[in-house]
């Protein structure tokens, strides 16, 4: 019996980070995504925390893109305090 529990937390753990290793991948390739995203912050003029954009305050398609939190780790938005708004990679 453990070792089926054992067998299916690996299973999923590593389907887990095979899931994240393709859309890296697929972030890295896609710039018109990220463009968008990245536009769309421009244009609101997010580019400081006063200004940020709340997460419920953005299109349901940007809110719901796997490339915004990418974007986040690597530095392209902020998130502090429930907003996003542009780093300074992007300013």
């Amino acid at each position: 019996m453990y070792t089926v529990i054992r067998l299916t937390l690996v299973l999923v753990c590593l389907t887990g980070v095979l899931y994240l290793v393709i859309v890296k991948k697929k972030y890295k390739g896609d710039t018109a995504g990220r463009e968008n995203i990245i536009d769309y912050f421009k244009e609101r003029g997010a580019i400081s925390i006063e200004s940020g954009i709340r997460i419920k305050d953005l299109p349901i398609e940007i809110a719901k893109s796997n490339y915004l939190l990418l974007m986040v780790q690597d530095g392209t938005l902020v998130f502090k305090k429930g907003k996003y708004y542009l780093g300074e990679k992007t300013k």
